[in-house]
């Protein structure tokens, strides 16, 4: 399934951009309203009482499934795509990436009702836990689930390249943070196939690697990753205070998803990486970069693993670099 592999995806129907773009315009349109009506609606009728993760209506839920089924409906109508791996993969992805931040929302909007009245237990103990870690200094939860829901917001608004005049590499790179794989996938190997030089095929390639290395330091790094740990400490501290309740059991549905779409990406970028690292022209200022990124993803990764499992093996559900937490419940 990897980026440079795609010349080998035998796909069968050209993807029309034009006709794609207002397309992607009015989707744009529509998860940021989503992402905004997830937050503000959570916000607004999520059970807050001060002693632990604020309970969002669970109707919510149905609404984000319905918009991933929608989008990825959107694509097998238009595309109508011959059925193989890389299609199913590609399907799989948009399901995720749609459905990913408008829970995310949900999971940010959750952390910030808890502050409830500015009294909030949770807060309290986060407090305890960060004074137990290697942080150099605390910052509240709430602050941290703003941080969260920005950078998903920021990643929107580079998305708007998708539906504008720009050229097919942008309309490629758009689509991809919006979360379509399928048109992706169309998209970048139809760049390649219209390459009429050895030239223009290697240029095509390069830009390729470029918006994987852009995504991987982009959604990876800045937001899946941060977002996936944020969650896992919130239903740590949740479970800890009130117990395994409805608001932990939906963060915990909502780190699984996270947790699947993180699986997802590092499986797409995995190949595309490697071979970036054996291409002797790059520079190697990049392959540095990318090689520190690289090394940070694997720590970070693993430590959200070891989080996860210790919500089984530690008595009050929480890990941090020195061990199981303690805490004065």
């Amino acid at each position: 399934f990897g980026s440079l592999r795609i010349t080998s995806v035998m796909v069968h129907r050209q993807i029309d951009r034009n006709a794609w773009r207002p397309l992607l315009k009015g989707w744009w349109w529509a998860l940021v309203l989503v992402q905004w009506a997830m937050l503000l609606v959570t916000l607004r009728l999520a059970d807050a009482s001060g002693q632990g993760l604020a309970k969002s209506p669970l109707w919510l839920w149905g609404i984000v499934a319905a918009i991933a089924l929608s989008a990825g409906a959107c694509e097998i109508a238009i595309l109508r795509p011959e059925c193989s791996k890389e299609v199913g993969m590609a399907l799989f992805g948009t399901l995720l990436n749609i459905a990913d931040p408008a829970m995310d929302s949900m999971s940010a909007a959750a952390i910030i009702a808890a502050h409830h009245g500015g009294v909030s237990r949770l807060e309290e103990m986060w407090k305890d836990v960060s004074d137990q870690s290697a942080m150099l200094f605390h910052v509240p939860l709430w602050v941290l689930a703003w941080l969260a829901w920005f950078a998903g917001g920021f990643q929107m608004v580079l998305a708007t390249q998708a539906y504008d005049t720009s050229p097919a590499a942008d309309f490629t790179a758009g689509a991809d943070l919006l979360g379509f794989e399928m048109v992706v996938l169309y998209s970048a190997k139809q760049a390649v196939d219209e390459a009429r030089t050895d030239e223009e095929q290697k240029a095509a390639e390069e830009q390729e690697r470029s918006r994987v290395q852009f995504k991987f330091m982009l959604r990876l790094l800045a937001e899946n990753i941060f977002q996936l740990h944020l969650q896992l400490t919130t239903l740590g501290l949740t479970m800890a205070l009130v117990g395994f309740d409805s608001a932990a059991q939906l963060m915990l549905l909502s780190a699984l998803f996270s947790g699947a779409s993180l699986v997802q990406k590092l499986l797409q970028y995995s190949s595309t990486i490697l071979d970036i690292f054996h291409q002797l022209e790059k520079p190697i200022h990049l392959k540095v970069i990318l090689f520190l990124a690289t090394v940070a993803t694997v720590v970070l990764v693993s430590y959200a693993a070891l989080k996860f499992a210790a919500l089984g093996w530690c008595a009050q559900y929480l890990l941090n670099v020195t061990g199981c937490v303690v805490l004065d419940v």
